[in-house]
């Protein structure tokens, strides 16, 4: 009788079994590292800083007309980050309650200039800066974030600065 001769197995039927029992072990070792190499992507993900400055002035408008559709569908992914854009100033204009609100936006058109998508800003408290007519090339700078005004909560460019603009 050999020593690998237990329960009645011969030497090769054990060699087999504990082929299993390694090939078993590695599958499971194999998946462990899998899933803390996904914990640990998953976390630093979370982690990593976030792109905190996008310049959108030096793009052509088809790219800029793509980056705004994807700030206006997914808005709370761009919370926070500074935008660059060029453009032309619109201004709506409204009255409530006999006040005059004004809602100022940089928009660009696609290449087909069929279609037109604005960001809307609101310039900083303390700016003086008179402000060109509407259809004038402008670049603004601000923050995107949640604004406020008597019409309810919008996305847009706070504390922004108009800082060339052309006529």
């Amino acid at each position: 009788m050999s020593l690998w001769e237990t329960n009645g197995r011969s030497e090769n039927e054990e060699a087999k079994a504990g082929g299993k029992n390694k090939n078993a072990i590695f599958l499971i070792l194999a998946a462990i590292s899998l899933c803390v190499t996904l914990a640990l992507v998953l976390i630093q993900n979370k982690t990593a800083p976030q792109k905190t400055e996008i310049d959108l002035s030096h793009l052509g408008t088809t790219m800029i007309y793509a980056e705004l559709a994807s700030v206006f569908t997914e808005p709370e992914k761009y919370n926070g980050t500074t935008f660059r854009m060029h453009g032309s100033l619109e201004i709506d204009e409204n009255e409530i309650d006999g006040k005059r609100v004004q809602t100022l936006y940089c928009t660009v058109q696609d290449t087909s200039a069929c279609c037109s998508i604005g960001l809307p800003f609101v310039l900083e408290a303390e700016s003086n800066t008179p402000l060109p007519s509407p259809g004038t090339q402008i670049t603004v700078r601000g923050v995107f974030g949640e604004a406020r005004d008597e019409f309810g909560e919008y996305h847009a460019l706070k504390n922004a600065v108009i800082e060339q603009f052309y006529d």
